[in-house]
C-alpha cells in the first residue's frame, strides 16, 4: 500500500489512532481522535497524553504498555466523554526499539449495551424461576402462623401459670417463624438485585454462608420432593466475589438438580466447596446419571432446555457461564463423576474490582 493510500485509510478509519513516545507525548493522532478532543491534529502534537480529559485511564494504559515486556497490550476501558458512558477496546503496540507506540481505540459501547440488556433479561428470567420457588417457601411459614394463631384462640389451661407457659411456647414458635420469613425475604432481595452499571465491586464473602442462603431459598422444594442434601465445605473459605451472581448460580444448580431427579428412586444432592491448587471448586452433584455427550454443549447455550414446556427457560446454565467468566473462572460439567456434576472453578486471589 502506498503512503497516500495508507494516509487515506488512517484518516477514514472508524477508530481512534494515536502515536506516542515513551514519555507519553503525542506524536500524532488521526482526525477521529482529534474530533473527540475538540481540536485539530496539528495542535495535539507535542501535548501530554490524555490532556483532553481529566480521567487518567489512557495514561495508565500507556504506562503499563511501556513497562510490559510484551510488544503489545489490549484492554477494555470504561470512561465518560461529554457526560456519556463509553467502553473502548484499546490496543497498544510498541515500535522503534520500544521508544514509541501506536494506540488504537475501538468504541464498543453499543455492543456493551446490548450485552448488558441481554444479561438483564437473563437475570430477570432466573429471578422468575426463583420467585416461583419462594411461593412455597413463604407459604409454609404463613400456614404455621395461621395454625398457631388458631391454637391461641382455643387454649385450655388449668391455671395462670399453665396459660403463661403455653402462650410463651406459641409466641416463641411465632417469633421463629417470623425470623424464617425475614431471612427468606433478605435472601430474595440479594438474588433479585440487578446491577445495570459497569462499576460493580467484588466483596469478601463466606462461601459456607452463601451456600446456606441458597439452600434456604430452595428448602421447600427440596423437602417436598424428599431430597437428601449433604454439604462438604472447607472451614473459613472466603472469596472476593460478586455475591449476587454466585448466589444465583448455586440456586440455579440446586433447582436444576431437583427438577432432574424428581422422578428417581434415589434422590440426593451433594454440594462441595474446596480449595485446590490456588483455586476454589464449588460443585453441585446429584443422583442423576450424567449429561449425554451430545447434549453437553447445547445445554450451556442460551434458551436451550431439556425440561418440558413451561418448566424451564434455558437461561440458567448459560448465565452460569457468564457469571464464571465475570470472576475469571470456569464453569463446566465434570465427566469424571458417575453422576451429574457441575463445577464452578474460581481463582482464590480475585481482584476486588473489575479489570
Amino acid at each position: 500500500m502506498h503512503t497516500k493510500e495508507l494516509e487515506v485509510a488512517i484518516n477514514s478509519a472508524p477508530v481512534t489512532i494515536s502515536w506516542i513516545s515513551s514519555d507519553l507525548i503525542y506524536l500524532g493522532v488521526n482526525p477521529l481522535l482529534a474530533t473527540l478532543m475538540k481540536t485539530n491534529s496539528e495542535d495535539i502534537v507535542g501535548t501530554k497524553l490524555g490532556s483532553y480529559t481529566e480521567q487518567t485511564f489512557i495514561q495508565e494504559f500507556a504506562q503499563e504498555l511501556f513497562n510490559s515486556p510484551e510488544p503489545q497490550l489490549s484492554r477494555e476501558i470504561y470512561t465518560i466523554l461529554d457526560e456519556q458512558e463509553h467502553w473502548y477496546h484499546i490496543l497498544g503496540r510498541k515500535y522503534d526499539n520500544n521508544s514509541k507506540a501506536t494506540l488504537i481505540g475501538i468504541d464498543i459501547s453499543k455492543q456493551k449495551e446490548s450485552q448488558r440488556k441481554a444479561t438483564l433479561m437473563e437475570k430477570l428470567a432466573m429471578i422468575g424461576e426463583v420467585a416461583s420457588n419462594l411461593i412455597h417457601e413463604i407459604n409454609n411459614p404463613l400456614t404455621t402462623i395461621n395454625l398457631k394463631t388458631q391454637k391461641l384462640k382455643k387454649l385450655e389451661f388449668n391455671d395462670a401459670k399453665d396459660l403463661h407457659q403455653q402462650v410463651i411456647e406459641i409466641a416463641d414458635q411465632l417469633i421463629d417463624t417470623e425470623r424464617r420469613v425475614s431471612e427468606i425475604i433478605k435472601t430474595m432481595k440479594r438474588v433479585s438485585h440487578v446491577d445495570t452499571t459497569s462499576s460493580d465491586t467484588k466483596l469478601p464473602c463466606n462461601i459456607s454462608t452463601l451456600i446456606q442462603q441458597a439452600l434456604e431459598l430452595c428448602e421447600a422444594k427440596l423437602k417436598s420432593q424428599h431430597i437428601t442434601i449433604t454439604c462438604h465445605i472447607e472451614k473459613d473459605l472466603e472469596l472476593n466475589i460478586f455475591e449476587t451472581e454466585i448466589l444465583q448460580l448455586i440456586v440455579n444448580l440446586i433447582t436444576n438438580s431437583t427438577d432432574a431427579i424428581n422422578n428417581m428412586q434415589k434422590k440426593w444432592i451433594k454440594i462441595a466447596a474446596i480449595t485446590s491448587q490456588n483455586h476454589c471448586l464449588i460443585s453441585v452433584c446429584d443422583s442423576g446419571n450424567g449429561i449425554p455427550k451430545h447434549l453437553q454443549k447445547k445445554i450451556l447455550e442460551p434458551f436451550f432446555t431439556t425440561k418440558v414446556k413451561g418448566k424451564g427457560t434455558g437461561i440458567g446454565l448459560g448465565l452460569c457461564q457468564k457469571f464464571a467468566a465475570n470472576h475469571q473462572g470456569t464453569f463446566y460439567i465434570d465427566n469424571t463423576s458417575p453422576n451429574t456434576k457441575f463445577v464452578l472453578k474460581l481463582p482464590l486471589m480475585l481482584p476486588t474490582a473489575l479489570v
